[in-house]
């Protein structure tokens, strides 16, 4: 054995060290599965939301087109390709 290793043990202490990681990381994990979930969540609700307001806006939109293809055409349409 090297007198690096013996002085500072470094095999003992990298052991050591891997069991403390996982038993700490054992600790956690319900913490680290609740914010994980809570993330997944919060994406899908601003998603969400984020899609009804789209929707929305595309139903204003859509009575625009209308509006604007009645007056410049004579009859209206909700359809873009149409229009």
């Amino acid at each position: 054995m090297s007198l690096y290793k013996q002085l500072y043990n470094i095999e003992e202490r990298g052991k050591l060290l891997s069991l403390e990681a996982r038993g700490q990381l054992r600790d956690h994990v319900n913490l680290i599965v609740t914010c994980a979930v809570i993330i997944v969540l919060t994406m899908m609700f601003s998603l969400k939301a984020r899609q009804l307001l789209l929707a929305d806006e595309q139903q204003v939109l859509r009575g625009e087109l209308a509006k604007v293809t009645r007056e410049v055409f004579g009859r209206s349409t909700e359809d873009a390709v149409e229009a």
